[in-house]
């Protein structure tokens, strides 16, 4: 179990993943994820935002949506992706907990996903904190001994 204290917040993490953590930061939420591949990145950070709005053990994967996003380099795409799971949330009330992730160079970067979850329901899903946005303040991707990391802070 993991627990983030955060001013007036507390953020516990009741699941066993290993692949993203919730770091110390005054004012934000700062997250770390680790993964093999570029896309466990993207789908670890899909699912600590998930984890950082909502408890996960309450979603259930009851619908799908199909997300496509663009960016000149992989930060972008990260903030990108982060951005339109916001969006989605705060339009269509869609809270998602497992992502399917293919990611694609050319010129630029374009993410296809398969996002997995349901409608958010207040008296089910257990709220924790809400997001503004992710910002590119701390906004990191590497690739070291063959694993990949990025660091990344949302706006509470």
């Amino acid at each position: 179990m993991h627990v983030l204290k955060h001013q007036n917040y507390l953020l516990i993490c009741d699941h066993n993943l290993d692949n993203y953590k919730f770091l110390d930061h005054t004012t934000d939420i700062l997250v770390e994820t680790h993964s093999q591949s570029i896309e466990g990145v993207f789908t670890q950070a899909g699912l600590a935002l998930s984890d950082t709005m909502i408890d996960l053990s309450t979603i259930e994967s009851k619908l799908n949506k199909k997300i496509n996003v663009t960016g000149y380099d992989l930060p972008s795409l990260l903030y990108n992706w982060l951005e339109e799971l916001i969006v989605i949330f705060d339009i269509e009330g869609i809270i998602f907990n497992d992502f399917k992730i293919n990611i694609i160079q050319s010129k630029n970067y374009k993410l296809e996903a398969t996002a997995l979850g349901e409608i958010f329901n207040k008296i089910k899903h257990k709220p924790k904190i809400e997001v503004k946005a992710v910002t590119y303040h701390m906004l990191k991707i590497k690739k070291l001994n063959n694993r990949f990391n990025a660091k990344f802070l949302l706006d509470i």
